[in-house]
């Protein structure tokens, strides 16, 4: 919760908009008064002392799953009611039970389905703080299978992220995957154009991959004849990046720090320098189903 607390607060450096921070007890409201209220104040504390501009909230509930629900469908009012969620990584998915896997990807679907932004962070204890001596690195975006993922918002958090001074002297790489029957130097070239288009910097790098060797990401896999289509999009992208940044995280997607997406691209993370930060699409159900 301290790595995710450093992130909101470092993304809303230069994003706009109010944040509520929020617990869960497990319980009877009148057994647990004293600890809702130096919980919700403890909360509020962090939320001066990392410059958040929002609230902190606390309550009960008689299961985790429930507090979660409740929080996800009840905050906020009108048009300040959030549009982002932001939860952890389970600290141990390979020996989850199957009820807690089941819990925990109906809270990810039940986020889709209220139509707001998901980021799941994950090793975020680590994540620098405020006063932390600016880094020196890669923040890493991973486009598997999918040109555009999320209408840009990958790409938006890193440049969000570098508007701060821990993560100014940062570079971002843009991986794409695609499968090995796309045309290369034209999709490089598309990529290219659409970061560029957005006012963006960033070292687009194009990898082939079959999509039974990344089966979490089969579903999303594009081919060739798709590209007429995302050419489209390259020339709207200048408009939807500006939308976005006026309505900082609007869009669904989700944000994890780990490694890269799948082993067979081992060859090439040798030979790439490592990345401080990474940011993909996760493949969920898939991997906790995996107990991976």
């Amino acid at each position: 919760q301290k790595g995710m607390i450093n992130l909101i607060s470092q993304l809303m450096k230069r994003g706009k908009g109010l944040s509520i921070v929020a617990g869960v007890v497990e319980g009877e409201f009148a057994d647990h008064v004293e600890l809702l209220e130096s919980g919700r104040k403890h909360l509020q504390e962090k939320l001066v002392e990392k410059k958040i501009e929002g609230f902190s909230e606390m309550v009960c509930a008689r299961s985790i799953d429930d507090g979660h629900r409740f929080l996800l469908h009840s905050k906020g009012m009108g048009v300040l009611r959030p549009n982002t969620v932001m939860i952890g990584w389970p600290d141990e998915p390979a020996t989850m039970e199957p009820s807690a896997m089941s819990t925990y990807c109906g809270l990810v679907k039940e986020v889709e389905l209220a139509k707001k932004t998901l980021l799941i962070c994950k090793g975020a204890v680590d994540f620098p703080e405020n006063d932390a001596a600016p880094l020196e690195g890669f923040v890493d975006v991973w486009w598997v299978f999918d040109l555009f993922p999320a209408n840009g918002l990958l790409l938006l958090l890193p440049y969000l992220l570098q508007k701060h001074r821990v993560w100014r002297h940062t570079t971002t790489r843009l991986f794409t995957v695609a499968p090995p029957e796309t045309d290369l130097d034209e999709l490089r070239s598309l990529v290219e154009g659409m970061v560029s288009s957005g006012g963006m910097v960033a070292k687009v790098k194009v990898i082939t991959m079959s999509a039974e060797d990344a089966p979490r990401f089969a579903d999303a896999a594009v081919s060739t004849p798709a590209l007429h289509e995302l050419q489209g999009r390259q020339r709207r992208f200048s408009e939807t990046f500006d939308h976005l940044e006026r309505n900082t995280l609007n869009t669904a997607a989700s944000l994890a720090t780990e490694s890269h997406p799948h082993e067979t691209l081992s060859t090439m993370a040798e030979e790439e320098p490592s990345s401080i930060l990474t940011m993909a699409t996760s493949g969920l159900e898939a991997v906790l189903g995996g107990g991976g």
